[in-house]
């Protein structure tokens, strides 16, 4: 199971830091809308070039030919993963794969990290539901989206929301991000999924704004094939531990 640490930081020395702390272990580097908006499409390409795993975490979700021109451009930079929202409707998932098949090959001169082979071609995540739902918040999201009260229609379960959103969108994915608790939910849909699992916490981290929480073991436990771990390691006054002691857990 891999590990990828959330690298969010409003400022790119943070970042730097952090990977300098890290070393060597074998971890993928996170980057999302606050640390890209600060350092930048060249920063990211000069992480790929030093050897470094990126996953370029931005949930691309708007007309199919604005995300066909950002998984381009996203395969360009040579991050291993990206993600859209599955959300966004079969069309846009397909403009999505077929971009990645005409872009140019990736990381042409970039050197591997040591045990990690990358990837020939870009791995396109979707994004179901978000982590920071709980069913209270989902339901009121959907009745939003129906325009209907809680009265008239009921909502559908996250669990349901996630198999529907992974059904329709399974054949122009790579894999999905989702809870660990729809992990076998997901795999029986497509056992070929990479799948993604977010707000991991190691045991007796906080929780924060995180709803639908487990630990890596749990997650590995239930067939988890990569899991992101973010402020348990980048508010440590010890990072490289916590990253260790995960480690030894996947």
């Amino acid at each position: 199971m891999e590990l990828i640490v959330a690298l969010d930081y409003p400022k790119v020395e943070q970042a730097e830091a952090l990977i300098s702390d890290i070393g060597n272990l074998p971890v993928i580097y996170k980057v999302g809308f606050e640390l890209f908006l600060d350092a930048g499409p060249k920063w990211v390409r000069a992480k790929v070039t030093q050897g470094h795993r990126l996953f370029l975490d931005l949930k691309f979700h708007d007309i199919p030919n604005t995300v066909s021109n950002a998984v381009k451009q996203a395969e360009r930079l040579g991050v291993e993963m990206t993600t859209l929202h599955l959300s966004g409707g079969s069309e846009m998932l397909k403009k999505a794969k077929e971009a990645k098949r005409a872009s140019i090959p990736r990381h042409k001169g970039a050197p591997t990290s040591p045990g990690n082979s990358l990837k020939p071609s870009l791995r396109l995540l979707g994004v179901s539901v978000l982590t920071s739902f709980d069913e209270a918040s989902w339901g009121e999201t959907c009745d939003g989206i129906l325009g209907t009260s809680k009265n008239e229609i009921p909502a559908s379960s996250i669990k349901e929301s996630v198999m529907g959103l992974v059904d329709n969108g399974k054949a122009w994915i790579d894999g999905v991000v989702c809870s660990g608790k729809e992990i076998e939910s997901v795999k029986a849909i497509s056992p070929d999924l990479f799948v993604v699992v977010p707000g991991v916490r190691p045991e007796g981290s906080p929780e924060g704004d995180q709803k639908r929480v487990l630990t890596p073991l749990e997650v590995k436990k239930l067939g988890g094939d990569a899991i992101v771990v973010g402020r348990p390691i980048t508010l440590s006054p010890n990072p490289k531990k916590v990253v260790e002691g995960i480690l030894d857990e996947c």
